[in-house]
C-alpha cells in the first residue's frame, strides 16, 4: 500500500513485463493436456489468445490425452497407478525442482512409448478401425485401445480336443 500519491502514480506508470515465449508455450501445453480433441484444442487456444497456426497444433496434438499418442519427452514417463508410484513421482518432482535429480534423463528425442508393429500392420489396424467406426489418424501412433480391439477381433478361436 502506498502512503504517498506520487509513489502510487510512479508505480502505475511502470511498464508491465510481457508474457515470455516460455510462459506461452507452457500455457499451450497445459491447454493441450486438458483438451478432448483437435477442434477443442483450437477453440481453447483461440479463447486464450494463444497461436493456433498449423505448426503449433501439430506440435501439441500428441499431448491431447484422447489421441493415444505418447509425446516426446526428455524425462522418463511416470505413471502413478499405485500409491507407491505416486510417492515416487512426487519425490522425483521435488528433486527436479530442487536441482538434485539423481536419475538419468532419457536422451533428447527419445520416445517413451511406441508399438512393436510394422507399418503394414498399423495400416491394416487403421483400415479395420475405420471400418468398425473408430476414429484414427492417418499417421502417427494408433491408440492402444484400438490396437487391443483389433487384436481381440482377430484372435483365432481355440478348439478343444475331445
Amino acid at each position: 500500500m502506498f502512503t504517498d500519491w506520487s509513489e502510487a502514480l510512479e508505480a502505475e506508470s511502470l511498464p508491465l513485463d510481457p508474457t515470455t515465449e516460455q510462459q506461452l508455450a507452457a500455457a499451450a501445453r497445459a491447454t493441450a493436456h486438458h483438451s478432448h480433441d483437435k477442434h477443442d484444442l483450437t477453440l481453447l487456444l483461440d479463447a486464450l489468445g494463444l497461436p493456433t497456426d498449423p505448426d503449433t497444433l501439430t506440435a501439441l496434438l500428441p499431448l491431447i490425452p484422447e489421441t493415444g499418442d505418447t509425446p516426446v519427452t526428455t524425462t522418463p514417463a511416470l505413471e502413478a497407478t499405485e500409491p507407491i508410484d505416486l510417492e515416487r513421482a512426487q519425490e522425483e518432482l521435488r528433486s527436479v525442482k530442487a536441482g538434485t535429480r539423481t536419475t538419468e534423463a532419457a536422451p533428447t528425442g527419445a520416445r517413451t512409448g511406441g508399438s512393436d508393429r510394422s507399418r503394414e500392420e498399423l495400416a491394416a489396424i487403421r483400415s479395420w478401425a475405420r471400418a468398425n467406426g473408430h476414429q484414427v489418424a492417418d499417421q502417427g501412433m494408433v491408440p492402444k485401445r484400438i490396437q487391443e480391439a483389433y487384436d481381440t477381433a482377430h484372435q483365432t478361436p481355440v478348439r478343444e480336443n475331445g
